[in-house]
């Protein structure tokens, strides 16, 4: 599946390649490499970047993780 991050919103659901995981879009700079993300079961952890390669799927909002 083809990922185009230039139109992953504020707030969509990931998983890395290799992680179990599941990171929140907190903010796309839309420059087509970077996402800023943070796990979804840490609400106050701060954000971290991710390079858009290293995103193994999009999960539907709202899908239980795991």
């Amino acid at each position: 599946m083809a990922i185009n991050p230039m139109e992953l919103p504020e707030g969509a659901r990931l998983r890395r390649k290799g992680e179990e995981t599941v990171f929140v879009v907190v903010e796309n700079p839309r420059d087509g490499s970077w996402l800023h993300v943070r796990p979804e079961a840490e609400p106050a952890a701060a954000a971290e970047l991710c390079f858009v390669d290293d995103v193994a799927e999009v999960l539907p909002s709202g899908a239980p993780a795991g």
